[in-house]
């Protein structure tokens, strides 16, 4: 798609008239087919970046904390909502649960409580946590997430902790007495050389 907008899009003199059915894009004031293919639309002001533009402007967004938090925001709420896609049993058991970081304002308030104690590190590791988006999927280990202590209760202050997005994934759905049980396996067996 890109070599194909690349092909179609005009370098054109801004002092020239633009042909009929193109628009120059804002950003990078290259001329290309004024279509959805090409641009981003909006009801209030129509087309106004193209689509390469408007993903570059939205990756520097979500790089910055608010970005980073909004984005982070949008994928609870989804959770809340029952909303996953191709998970019924997952979206139905999060419905049903007391969610209480339901808007973004408690959101940031837990945020600004966690920097308030931790800085910018893993509430679990100490390690730094980041917030950059590269736009592919791979995602960056050290980046913020948001685990829920239990993942048999909600979205609350009490059950989530800000941490690095590889121990949330290590972590995955395992709730602290599993993690207890671990450990007191460990020491049962003498394995304190894993603790």
């Amino acid at each position: 798609m890109m070599n194909k907008q690349i092909e179609l899009a005009l370098d054109i003199d801004p002092l020239v008239e633009i042909p009929e059915g193109f628009k120059i894009c804002t950003s990078c004031k290259v001329a290309k087919p004024k279509t959805r293919e090409y641009f981003i639309w909006s009801a209030a002001r129509g087309a106004r970046y193209c689509k390469v533009c408007a993903s570059k402007k939205q990756l520097i967004y979500l790089s910055t904390e608010n970005g980073f938090l909004h984005d982070i925001f949008n994928g609870v709420l989804t959770r809340q909502r029952g909303k996953l896609k191709n998970r019924q049993k997952t979206n139905e058991r999060n419905l049903k649960m007391h969610h209480s970081l339901n808007t973004i304002e408690k959101l940031f308030n837990h945020w600004e409580q966690h920097k308030k104690k931790y800085g910018l590190r893993c509430a679990y590791t100490g390690c730094i946590m980041t917030h950059v988006r590269t736009g592919s999927r791979d995602p960056i280990p050290t980046n913020i997430s948001i685990d829920r202590l239990h993942p048999g209760m909600g979205y609350t202050e009490l059950n989530t902790v800000f941490c690095t997005w590889s121990f949330n994934n290590k972590k995955n759905s395992i709730s602290p007495k599993e993690c207890l049980k671990i450990v007191n396996y460990c020491k049962e067996r003498g394995r304190y050389d894993l603790l």
